[in-house]
């Protein structure tokens, strides 16, 4: 397995309309170094949301939307096929424009403390409520990521390099015991207990241990990191770690992540907005946030964080600030550029940028 690309520029799977061709195009016009991940199109409805998308890929997991949430089922329902089917319609349009052209393709899933605190059992509990339960959601992920990614060396080349970005937008909530019980009779007053690091981190390595196995790297990103011991993700496996520009700002934040680079992993910095605050005055077409003005920002952030410019070529990558399902499709292009256009001055020019 070769080193993380530090330096670079990835996106992290959400995006703009409901045409899988399109977004492939975007993707592979404004790819860095063949680097392209599998878009992600929640316009389209239920099914394609990022909670059932992963359903869908989870081997042995049947769900379907109840009441409140995506909920285990028997069999197969009319909205798992429905997922399924959005899957392979969209490895279909990339694998149509995008032949054999990319180098590296990352895969997306939500990962396993996110599904588990998102999804009912039959009982209608939380899967996050049942600690065997949870190991068995992330063993399934893994088995689901093993096939689509075995499914991508076929279509796109056996040599490419496949990634993986497990989305734990409530991992923080999940480690501070604030996830809300769907039932008043679970949990503390209505809330989950809290999860130790131990456990966050064996679940994650149920997932991202087989991933690696397989020569595939692994990225978990985050949103907030409060509550969140370094130790649940480094002692994971993966590899880098996404975390959002407005989640490094208290010393705690920044602590976070300067454990994390310490301990070896790539921080995958979400600094490029996802919408333009300008328009050309005449044309309409958007004016994209101005790469240098990116890449300074980067590189000043990674000097509060304590560490040395010559180490940005190792430690750091530049990413959205989120995803870009909610923004309009030329504003996702110029954003695009304008973060690869950053990672490219970071490269060039990391030790000049904001001196």
């Amino acid at each position: 397995m070769s080193a993380p690309r530090a330096a670079s520029f990835i996106g992290l799977g959400p995006m703009p309309g409901t045409d899988p061709g399109e977004a492939a195009e975007i993707l592979i016009g404004e790819c860095m170094d063949g680097r392209v991940h599998l878009p992600v199109l929640p316009a389209r409805g239920l099914g394609t949301d990022m909670v059932g998308r992963t359903a869908a890929l989870m081997a042995d997991v049947n769900a379907d939307r109840g009441p409140r949430s995506w909920r285990i089922v028997d069999r197969p329902a009319r909205l798992s096929w429905l997922a399924a089917d959005y899957l392979q319609r969209d490895l279909d349009a990339c694998e149509e424009v995008w032949g054999s052209t990319p180098e590296s393709v990352r895969l997306v899933a939500t990962g396993p403390w996110t599904m588990a605190a998102s999804v009912e059992n039959e009982a209608g509990h939380l899967v996050a409520t049942d600690r065997g339960a949870v190991r068995y959601f992330a063993q399934s992920l893994a088995a689901g990521l093993l096939a689509q990614a075995s499914d991508a060396r076929r279509r796109f080349s056996s040599e490419i390099e496949v990634e993986v970005v497990l989305h734990e937008p409530l991992l923080s909530r999940t480690a501070r015991g604030l996830l809300r019980a769907p039932s008043t009779l679970m949990g503390n007053e209505g809330f989950l207990p809290a999860v130790g690091y131990r456990e966050i981190s064996a679940a994650l390595r149920e997932t991202v241990e087989p991933l690696r196995a397989d020569g595939i790297r692994v990225a978990i990103a985050l949103g907030p990191s409060d509550g969140i011991a370094p130790q649940a993700l480094a002692e994971s496996g993966a590899e880098s770690f996404w975390l959002p520009r407005g989640s490094l700002k208290t010393t705690a934040q920044k602590d976070f992540a300067v454990a994390l680079i310490g301990a070896g992993l790539v921080l995958e910095l979400g600094i490029v907005p996802v919408a333009v605050t300008e328009r050309e005055e005449h044309t309409g077409a958007p004016v994209p946030t101005a790469a240098r003005a990116i890449a300074e920002a980067s590189a000043l952030l990674w000097d509060e964080l304590g560490f040395s410019r010559l180490e940005i070529a190792e430690k750091l990558s530049l990413a959205p600030a989120g995803g870009f399902a909610s923004s309009a499709a030329d504003e996702a292009v110029a954003q695009l550029g304008a973060g690869r256009k950053a990672a490219e001055l970071l490269r060039r020019a990391a030790g000049d940028l904001g001196r």
